[in-house]
């Protein structure tokens, strides 16, 4: 954390540079790897025009937004501040993540139970030997609604952490 606080704005204003200068620059070397008069030389040159055109609306665009590029860096700033005094943070997602397994494993237990419901028959003439549950239509409903339920409390007890 002490590095993020100390060295966010260098990592952010690497990484748009980084953007800015990687594929136009590694076209424009790649082609040096071709001949001359192949399609694939010509591919990297007008391919490396193309990004570098792009870099040019990617630098404008950068220009226009540095005030909220600052912001984003002044907000990482403290935020590690934050997690560095409080650690206990890293505890939440942990600890949601265990309630959210245990909700899974036990709507699996009712969903086994759920899908076994219904008449045990077998199958037509090439698969005999294996069986098929045969479902009323409330039991189908019951099976959706089922699945919703675990979507649904799945949903709140990640939206509660």
């Amino acid at each position: 954390m002490v590095l993020l606080r100390c060295c966010a704005s260098l990592m952010v204003f690497l990484t748009i540079v980084g953007i800015w200068l990687g594929l136009g620059a590694w076209l424009w070397i790649t082609k040096n790897a071709f001949v001359s008069t192949s399609q694939d030389y010509k591919y990297c040159l007008y391919g490396s025009y193309a990004v570098w055109g792009l870099d040019g609306l990617y630098t404008i665009i950068v220009l226009c937004l540095c005030n909220r590029i600052r912001l984003g860096v002044v907000i990482m700033k403290c935020t590690a501040q934050f997690i560095g005094s409080t650690p206990q943070v890293f505890l939440v997602p942990i600890i949601f993540s265990i309630l959210c397994g245990i909700w899974v494993a036990a709507w699996g237990f009712t969903a086994i139970y759920l899908f076994s419901i219904g008449d045990i028959q077998p199958r037509p003439a090439p698969l005999e030997f294996v069986t098929e549950v045969i479902w009323v239509p409330q039991t189908r409903y019951l099976c959706l609604y089922h699945l919703f339920g675990l979507l649904w409390v799945n949903a709140f007890l990640i939206g509660s952490a």
